[in-house]
């Protein structure tokens, strides 16, 4: 069932408020609903959409049998509190029912390792519906394999490629072990294959993660059904209204959000951001801030410290490290432009665009793989060439703005991407349909 609203939407949580109305308690034997899913305290944004999933989606669950399981090992000893009412489980004290409705998370990030555990035995249970946070998890399953850790070994990586390759897959396997292949393959095989094997149905966040299952799959007559869903913001949020105008700031504070990792540019935003910086008068110098939000990897790995300290403007560059969600969006307000820069990419999108939007903070994004296809402020080339360039001029754009005014604003629309994805509780009142 199609939504008949948009995330641009500023009267879409009112609209839905009555679907609800109308939908929940009328889920057609529902059984027991489980969802296998990361969940905060954890340091991943897929845990923050399992928050932003469940708070979503607990009008429709109200008096039904849910079970919400997670990998406790994660937490090092820190309680989880339940999710409205739902108690929090360790999955491994799951225990599947015939019955069992599970709804499976899958990204290409330890957190999920339990969720491929799953994947990779299959349960009866009466349905499967995964959630492809990432349409390529390759980097993620071949890790599982060398570590040999969640039941995984070194003969599960040619399993995983098989439905993809086909008859090639022991050639690619045998390549790429050998270190024969560029590491942009690293980043762009899906190795789906227990997900399309043993789900019910598929649900992505994107149009581009859908024709990645369906245009690269050897038998993809043989695919489950694939929803398009909008990702939750969070339910605390309305969509942004264009006719108010964000608060002023003293300060232009550029913000980068998320785990720090090469593939969302930070070196090179940092690099851009420091040549920019040196173009403008000296006394508007100290009024430009760049906000680094989110968990910083060895240094030996990725630096970007030494990188802003090489540029010269470790001053105006701040790295608060991992945050709780409520100063994370805190942060995000505060930002009068942000970028969420990704090449490569593993087909995700982003719970923080998502979030940037309701807050009606202008986002920069780069024109590559599903975020070609967000409706965003500006987009930035992943040409090396180019990308500098395009950055630079973004910050340059959006400050004129914000020197004007005092403040900043998204102006991006919804676009024919946005407007044909499915809002995720109808597609949950699909399922039981």
């Amino acid at each position: 069932m199609t939504s008949d609203h948009t995330i641009q939407s500023s009267g879409s949580d009112l609209l839905y408020e009555k679907k609800q109305k109308r939908g929940a308690g009328q889920l057609k034997n529902p059984g027991r609903i489980v969802f296998l899913t990361p969940v905060p305290p954890m340091k991943s944004g897929t845990a923050d959409f399992g928050l932003a999933f469940l708070q979503g989606l607990q009008p429709l669950l109200q008096g039904l049998s849910v079970t919400v399981a997670a990998d406790m090992r994660f937490l090092e000893g820190a309680e989880v509190p339940p999710i409205h009412d739902f108690a929090v489980i360790d999955y491994q004290d799951y225990l599947p029912e015939a019955t069992d409705t599970v709804f499976v998370s899958v990204g290409n990030n330890p957190f999920h390792s339990f969720c491929l555990h799953f994947l990779r035995r299959p349960k009866v249970v009466h349905k499967i519906i995964s959630v492809l946070h990432d349409a390529q998890i390759f980097m993620h399953v071949d890790a599982l394999c060398r570590i040999q850790g969640y039941g995984f070994n070194e003969d599960c990586l040619l399993d995983m490629m098989t439905d993809e390759f086909s008859h090639c897959a022991s050639v690619f396997c045998d390549v790429w072990r050998g270190g024969r292949l560029p590491n942009l393959f690293y980043y762009t095989t899906a190795a789906q294959a227990m997900v399309t094997r043993h789900s019910s149905s598929i649900w992505v966040h994107s149009h581009y993660a859908a024709a990645k299952l369906l245009l690269e799959h050897a038998s993809p007559e043989a695919l489950p059904p694939i929803r398009v869903i909008h990702l939750p913001g969070g339910e605390h949020l309305r969509p942004f209204d264009q006719k108010r105008s964000r608060p002023v700031t003293k300060e232009f504070m550029v913000g980068v959000f998320g785990w720090v990792h090469p593939m969302k540019r930070v070196n090179e935003i940092i690099q851009a951001f420091s040549s920019w910086l040196r173009s403008l008068p000296g006394e508007e110098q100290s009024k430009v801030h760049l906000a680094v939000v989110g968990e910083l990897p060895d240094s030996g790995f990725y630096d970007p410290v030494s990188v802003a300290e090489k540029v010269g403007v470790r001053d105006s560059v701040t790295f608060l490290g991992f945050t709780d969600l409520h100063t994370f969006e805190e942060l995000l307000q505060q930002c009068s432009l942000i970028f969420n820069l990704r090449f490569p990419s593993v087909g995700e999108t982003s719970g923080t665009l998502q979030r940037a939007r309701d807050l009606g903070v202008p986002v920069a994004v780069s024109a590559y793989a599903a975020f070609h296809e967000e409706p965003a402020d500006y987009k930035c080339s992943i040409l090396p060439e180019e990308e500098q360039q395009d950055i630079m001029a973004v910050l340059n754009e959006c400050w004129q703005v914000w020197r004007a005014f005092g403040s900043t604003q998204t102006l991006s629309k919804s676009n024919p991407f946005a407007c044909s994805k499915t809002d995720f509780r109808d597609a949950f009142i699909a399922e039981f349909a």
